[in-house]
């Protein structure tokens, strides 16, 4: 005990002194830092060169063979859908309503306004007057009524948009028209002369009875120049690499040629209102001012070139 404390027999009831531990340093626990995830590196791919001409349906890289080759494919292609008799359904239809108008024609004189306006759609009469020369270029134009029907109508069952492109296609064609030069005058003219002739082949009587495949011809012009791409894209390069010895024409060319076959062939439908039939004479001044301004446009090059001289 203390001095001065006093002892009364009780337990001196002092706190316990606090037992202090000798507090070691704490170590700081560095954690290891995390690694952040580095970002893969992007692949880039290697550019490719810009395709000439747009998909085709057989030659998606845009270099089209001769002109034979091209129509051998497609007939090829042709051997492929008559091995699928579903494909053809439209077809068959098409020309079972051919035959049955020619049919009613041997009954009425004049065939009753319904009738007449199923034969104005499906281009029945076309071929069906005027002789040979006539029924060849009927048969001609029945074949491509017939394809733009199966074009149109089989896309529709399996959700398709036959009809894509088209709108992107009257662009084209104003843009096609366009011409800034001499030189691009030729191309464009040699489309409508030979739209109008095409034309007055496929419609020997130049009626509007039969302008349905002049429409039909604008639309599936239309989807090509919309589209950048086809078979009337396909059958001009392969055309012009054959006649001119393996040369292929620029993409602007083509466009203009294409744009003229649309532009003749509007006009065409135009002028089957006249009591005339002048759209074969039309067409071969469209095609001698084509060659007009073809000459003058070389003639302009040869100029320049010997000024740069």
């Amino acid at each position: 005990m203390l001095p001065g404390s006093a002892g009364t027999g009780e337990a001196d009831q002092r706190p316990e002194p606090r037992q202090y531990s000798q507090s070691q340093p704490a170590q700081r626990q560095y954690s290891q830092p995390q690694q952040t995830p580095q970002p893969a590196p992007q692949q880039f791919s290697q550019p490719q060169p810009a395709q000439q001409a747009a998909p085709d349906p057989v030659y998606a890289d845009g270099k089209y063979p001769g002109l034979g080759a091209y129509l051998k494919s497609y007939i090829r292609k042709i051997g492929d859908v008559l091995k699928n008799p579903k494909q053809l359904l439209p077809t068959v239809v098409l020309g079972a309503i051919w035959m049955a108008l020619s049919v009613a024609g041997s009954f009425f004189r004049t065939l009753p306004l319904p009738l007449s306006v199923l034969s104005f759609l499906t281009y029945a009469q076309g071929g069906m007057y005027g002789g040979l020369l006539a029924a060849a270029g009927g048969i001609l134009g029945k074949v491509i009524v017939a394809a733009f029907l199966n074009a149109m109508i089989m896309p529709l069952f399996k959700g398709g948009k036959p009809f894509e492109g088209v709108a992107g296609g009257i662009g084209g064609v104003f843009k096609g028209a366009a011409v800034q030069g001499i030189n691009e005058i030729s191309p464009l003219t040699f489309g409508v002369g030979a739209a109008l002739i095409l034309y007055g082949f496929m419609n020997s009587r130049q009626n509007l009875q039969e302008a349905m495949v002049g429409i039909v011809a604008v639309i599936m012009l239309l989807k090509n120049i919309g589209a950048k791409g086809g078979f009337m894209t396909g059958l001009i390069f392969s055309a012009a690499s054959t006649f001119s010895g393996g040369r292929t024409p620029s993409r602007i060319t083509v466009d203009r040629v294409l744009s003229g076959l649309t532009i003749g062939f509007t006009l065409a439908i135009a002028l089957s209102a006249l009591s005339f039939r002048p759209c074969v004479w039309a067409g071969l001044v469209f095609l001698a001012i084509s060659i007009v301004f073809k000459f003058l446009g070389k003639g302009k090059k040869q100029a320049v070139a010997a000024g740069t001289a």
